[in-house]
């Protein structure tokens, strides 16, 4: 895995970080509703959605740090974590609101079950909860509040060293060229074979140092070498 470079240090705390929370909720309850879904109708094994909907909560909370300028590694990764279990507690809330739809559909379908069930109304969601609560579900509800909040943080965190941010600008780093390295504008003493593959990125508000990540092959295993370096215009 590529290691991180960042120009600067991106601040912990800043209105990014809740832009980029509130990007990650919201995914959060959208692919919840998906999630759901699935657990309704029993095509949900055990512990692959709760990756699944992990992976997608962490993946739209990048894309919200990426859109709002949001580069603290482990804030982001406390982002997707909190989005992660919100995203895994908001299914039972959907879960819940099937069950009512349910319930009462039974009802319509077939009133004679008013003689047997006395209730006029579906039971609320605390009573509903007390009644599906039993201690295996509540040791796989644990698991899969752990694995969601586990898929969201590792996915952003994959994604997020794959990128490099600006901390003085607090933007992402764009990539500017991409070739071989010996055709690369920028200067280098780096001892690389000159077909090696080279990218150029640098922070689009003007920075000066401009990042060289540069991958080969030697004997069969892959090297990878990135620097900051200043621009041939600027160079003195």
């Amino acid at each position: 895995m590529a290691p991180t470079f960042d120009h600067g240090v991106p601040k912990l705390v800043t209105w990014r970080a809740g832009a980029a929370l509130n990007s990650g909720l919201v995914g959060g309850t959208i692919c919840s509703v998906l999630t759901a879904g699935l657990h309704a109708k029993g095509w949900a094994p055990v512990g692959l959605t709760s990756l699944a909907l992990g992976a997608m909560v962490g993946g739209i909370a990048f894309g919200g740090a990426w859109m709002f300028g949001y580069g603290h590694r482990r804030g982001l990764l406390a982002v997707a974590a909190l989005a992660g279990l919100f995203a895994a507690a908001l299914q039972h809330e959907w879960l819940y609101l099937v069950y009512t739809n349910q319930w009462r559909a039974a009802r319509v379908k077939e009133p004679h079950l008013a003689l047997f069930r006395p209730e006029t109304e579906p039971l609320g969601f605390v009573e509903y909860l007390k009644q599906e609560t039993t201690p295996q579900r509540a040791a796989l509800w644990g698991v899969d509040f752990v694995l969601t909040a586990l898929g969201a943080t590792a996915t952003a965190g994959v994604v997020r060293r794959q990128h490099t941010f600006c901390g003085l600008c607090e933007v992402w780093y764009q990539t500017r060229w991409r070739g071989k390295l010996i055709d690369a504008p920028v200067l280098t003493d780096l001892a690389a074979p000159p077909d090696a593959v080279a990218v150029v990125s640098d922070c689009p508000h003007g920075c000066a140092e401009q990042l060289l990540d540069v991958t080969w092959t030697v004997g069969g295993e892959s090297r990878r070498h990135m620097e900051f370096i200043v621009p041939p215009s600027l160079a003195t």
